[in-house]
């Protein structure tokens, strides 16, 4: 399963040398099978379906500037991965990039196959330059998901992933009262989405930006814009569209990209060295016309559904379509009793499933992804068309009852979805009483170039460290406030405190939890209010829901501007694994803002020879 060579790539590689050395725009993306896809024949309950992805790096300008980017199959973000439950995906990896990479599938729970969770020091070695590894793992979920590397996310190695009901799966979008010729259509929109994959951009690569951030103490703040499936614009708005935006207490003006600038002190509590701080970065800002992503609909199919994700590195993002509202059917790949809205609010890595009823009259429609954040005010856009014929957007089509501004802020009509209103369908409970174990970790800014969990930092492990999988006694070697063991079956309550220690504030943090998902009890300002969720519950603490709270992989945390804030999770470890949980904000990652959990490992299953073997 485990090739050093290259002979089974090589049609695709082939096929790659002919694509031009900086791509352009691409078609609006639908979730379709890839040219090299091979479906294997199996007997129909249990499909074989095996991908070829081709890593490599180059340079692309699909928002009008160049940028060096990582590669997918020539493409950035990558194309589409798709099965049904029930399925088993064979995902073959060559990495013909520079340095080491992993692939991790990001929400999907790998059960029984921890091997490939794609997380190197952890689940694997790296995939090294001229190497390849196979991801094999069945499918036993539904719903948006995507793909990505840890450490070369924020430079383009990333895509999405749709896990398609199979025929005994129950939706949650027949519970919406349609007529039986609507529900069809509903449904038959649900399993040909568009992707709708919204994510902040740099041109300037991670690395360089990180070594800005330590090298001036200047935490990098500042993005050139927003993309939609890897389209979009480059937009310099001026004074008088960014200045109603900024609220009376921050006494600056903002840089032409919208941006609160470096010597900010509210921003940059610690200070650092404004006269380093790069102009490109947080000044220079050169509009492009590129084209705008296009989503062509037909008013006779009744509905469109979009499978929406925030694959950024930086900031949560607020989604709307001018005119319409629509149904939030599924959040992180599970479904939910449908809640109609306007808005959403979509953290770094969270997904959403919705469902558009198309019943405005035949026209073009912005699609509106803006920063929600204050750092920066910023927009990018996207078209959902009624019109037919092959069509360009160069700008947003006018104004037609947009529910959202540039910066974000709501308008008249807006419905922003509460996400803690969301209900597991079917409906599904938290597991009631005390906990086996409980985790309680602290998010602290100690000093102006780290976040940390329980203040160290996780450190960037070696190449060549074996795995914890493979040898979970390698984690005597880590500080044992980053790590907690538990067994297989245990009821684990994590109590995330985000505290204030020195001058800065906290950002909401996207949390992210790898393998089985966890019940999100809820948030609240100050400290938690017990020594345990099960003492806090009983003693009816405000902002705890261990009725009903919503199940997810990824858990925001409150903005905590003073004192402190908490966020609980719960959930029943039932599959052994090595894995871990982390802020989701690249920067945050990259500086070891992680934990890691020993999850039941006396119960591990016999992890395959050619996955030992790996190295």
């Amino acid at each position: 399963m485990f090739r050093d060579d290259i002979s089974r790539f090589i049609p695709l590689v082939s096929l790659l040398a002919f694509l031009p050395s900086t791509l352009g725009a691409q078609h609006t993306m639908r979730f379709v099978p890839l040219t090299f896809v091979f479906f294997v024949a199996l007997p129909a309950w249990a499909r074989l379906i095996r991908y070829d992805l081709v890593i490599t790096h180059g340079v692309i300008r699909t928002d009008g500037q160049n940028k060096t980017s990582w590669l997918i199959n020539g493409q950035s973000p990558g194309p589409a991965v798709v099965a049904t439950k029930g399925d088993t995906l064979d995902i073959h990896v060559l990495n013909l990039g520079h340095e080491s990479i992993t692939i991790h599938w990001h929400g999907v729970e790998q059960f029984l196959t921890p091997w490939s969770d794609g997380v190197p020091g952890l689940t694997q070695f790296p995939i090294k330059p001229k190497k390849s590894f196979t991801y094999n793992f069945k499918v036993t979920q539904t719903g948006a998901y995507w793909y990505h590397s840890h450490e070369q996310l924020a430079d383009g190695l990333k895509g999405p992933v749709f896990l398609k009901p199979d025929a005994h799966t129950v939706s949650s979008l027949t519970t919406l009262g349609l007529s039986l010729d609507d529900e069809v259509k509903a449904l038959h929109a649900e399993l040909n989405p568009f992707t709708l994959q919204v994510y902040d951009n740099s041109h300037k690569s991670a690395r360089f930006l990180h070594r800005q951030w330590q090298d001036t103490g200047i935490e990098q703040l500042c993005v050139d814009n927003v993309l939609v499936n890897g389209k979009g614009q480059v937009i310099c708005p001026g004074p008088e569209t960014l200045a109603p935006l900024v609220p009376p207490f921050i006494n600056e003006t903002l840089t032409a990209k919208g941006c609160v600038p470096p010597d900010s002190a509210i921003l940059q509590p610690f200070g650092g060295n404004v006269s380093a701080a790069d102009p490109d970065v947080w000044f220079n800002c050169n509009a492009t016309t590129a084209p705008l992503e296009i989503f062509p609909v037909h008013a006779g199919d009744k509905f469109a559904a979009f499978n929406v994700g925030n694959i950024g590195t930086l900031w949560e993002l607020k989604v709307s379509i001018d005119s319409h509202s629509f149904y939030v059917f599924a959040a992180d790949g599970g479904y939910v009793s449908p809640v109609k809205v306007n808005v959403i609010a979509v953290p770094v890595g969270e997904r959403f499933q919705i469902l558009v009823p198309l019943d405005q009259k035949a026209d073009d429609y912005t699609i509106r992804v803006a920063l929600n954040v204050l750092p920066q005010y910023m927009s990018g856009y996207a078209v959902l068309s009624y019109k037919t014929g092959i069509r360009h957007f160069s700008s947003p089509p006018p104004q037609n009852k947009a529910f959202i501004d540039y910066g974000g802020n709501s308008l008249p009509g807006a419905v922003l979805l509460d996400p803690t209103t969301l209900r597991p369908f079917p409906a599904v409970a938290p597991p009631s009483g005390p906990a086996d174990v409980t985790i309680r970790i602290s998010i602290e800014r100690t000093e102006a170039r780290a976040w940390t969990l329980n203040g160290i930092p996780l450190p960037t492990l070696p190449n060549d460290f074996t795995p914890l999988l493979l040898d979970p006694s390698g984690v005597s070697q880590l500080d044992p406030a980053l790590h907690t063991s538990f067994r297989n079956g245990s009821i684990v309550d994590i109590i995330l405190e985000a505290k204030i220690v020195g001058p800065a504030t906290h950002p909401p943090h996207p949390i992210h939890k790898h393998n089985v998902k966890a019940f999100f009890l809820g948030t609240g300002i100050g400290p938690f209010p017990g020594a345990t969720v099960w003492e806090a519950f009983q003693n009816n603490a405000t902002g705890l829901n261990l009725i009903n709270p919503p199940l997810r992989d990824g858990f925001n945390t409150a903005a905590t501007a003073e004192g402190s804030s908490w966020a609980a999770i719960r959930f029943l470890s039932t599959n052994p694994s090595v894995t871990f949980i982390h802020c989701h904000l690249d920067p945050h990652l990259a500086g070891g803002m992680s934990y890691i959990l020993m999850e039941g490992l006396e119960a591990l299953p016999e992890i395959p020879a050619e996955y030992k073997d790996f190295c």
